[in-house]
């Protein structure tokens, strides 16, 4: 359960605006609005329908808090957890999943918090792939226009990637055939990250078995350069994906000014938390890899494992009250900021808006 946004947090922000927060990828359901409301209003042309209306609100607290967004509806009910799937500047990329037209689906939803908030679908792929893990890049310009983007198997045996993009400036998706000297097998988009300020490099990951680097807009036929994770127990094709509850995992990209060559650079963090079956312990392991953020893309180092950190929770009756629960908590929150749970959002000085 999500805690509800503190009204002392918003006040506290808004009193002094923030350059950026931290956002919670699941969406709060409440009813609490406050000037980033923004509203999708569908009408039933027939009339046998209520007419479907979703509206969201940001709530902003300085981090190290975590801001949320309320999200509430009418006319229909959700299906399961609305999530953010991506953000960049002050956009931000919702997957809300619910009831309409007698199915239930998810869709995605470009919601831009400022003082004239906006909340609108992005249309599904005429191709009838239904798209619920993409990311958000610029699209190379600087009137503030930007592109979906998403990496989809092909249903054809061959097992080829299709690049799915959709341009904000035309409203339309194309699609892309990109070339993968290393094509993986079975490879399923967990999590897209922009590489870069202002570049078309795309990360696609799939925190099982490898990141896809591409950039988006290279031609027709793009090049996908192709990094595997680190080798651990259950990071192997033929080993069945865990639940994330029990083994969750994370990747995070920074770039860098190499020290040495002055080179633009990409730092690479994976992170891999081991459960035991019984939760009575876990560890977190942490490894690190550079590669270059330009052409020629390449590996310049392998990766390193940096750390381990484990836990060990033992009975009540064995712990000291005053000290052994406080050193936990700590410990899990410390941890809790490396988790696919939070996401970046840039805000400009005293507005909710892209930061350009």
């Amino acid at each position: 359960m999500l805690r509800r946004p503190h009204v002392a947090d918003a006040q506290e922000a808004e009193a002094d605006p923030l350059e950026s927060c931290l956002l919670d990828r699941k969406l709060f359901i409440g009813s609490t609005t406050n000037a980033t409301n923004a509203r999708y209003h569908v009408e039933d042309p027939g009339g046998i329908q209520r007419d479907t209306v979703i509206q969201v609100s940001l709530f902003v607290a300085r981090p190290p808090r975590v801001s949320n967004i309320l999200i509430c509806c009418a006319g229909t009910r959700f299906t399961q957890q609305p999530v953010v799937v991506a953000t960049l500047g002050g956009l931000v990329l919702l997957a809300i999943p619910f009831r309409q037209n007698w199915s239930s689906e998810s869709q995605l939803f470009l919601y831009q918090p400022g003082t004239i908030a906006s909340l609108y679908p992005i249309p599904q792929p005429s191709s009838g792939t239904k798209l619920c893990t993409a990311g958000v890049v610029p699209n190379g310009s600087n009137n503030g226009d930007y592109l979906i983007t998403a990496l989809e198997n092909d249903e054809d045996p061959g097992g080829e990637l299709d690049l799915f993009l959709y341009s904000s400036a035309t409203q339309t998706w194309t699609v892309k055939r990109p070339v993968s000297m290393m094509p993986p097998r079975g490879f399923l988009t967990y999590k897209v990250i922009p590489v870069g300020s202002g570049s078309s490099m795309v990360a696609f990951v799939d925190i099982w078995t490898s990141i896809l680097f591409c950039d988006v807009l290279d031609g027709d036929r793009p090049r996908i350069h192709h990094l595997p994770l680190p080798s651990t127990c259950l990071s192997e094709e033929s080993t069945p994906r865990v639940s994330s509850v029990s083994r969750p995992r994370d990747v995070a990209i920074e770039q860098v000014l190499s020290a040495a060559s002055g080179d633009d650079l990409l730092r690479i963090r994976f992170v891999d938390v081991v459960c035991h079956p019984l939760f009575k312990r876990w560890r977190a392991t942490l490894w690190t890899t550079t590669v270059a953020a330009v052409t020629p893309w390449r590996q310049l180092d392998g990766w390193r494992r940096c750390s381990d950190v484990e836990e060990c929770r033992r009975l009540p009756a064995d712990n000291p009250p005053s000290r052994q629960p406080a050193r936990r908590r700590d410990s899990r929150r410390r941890l809790s900021a490396r988790m696919d749970s939070l996401s970046p959002c840039f805000l400009r000085p005293r507005a909710h808006g892209i930061r350009t």
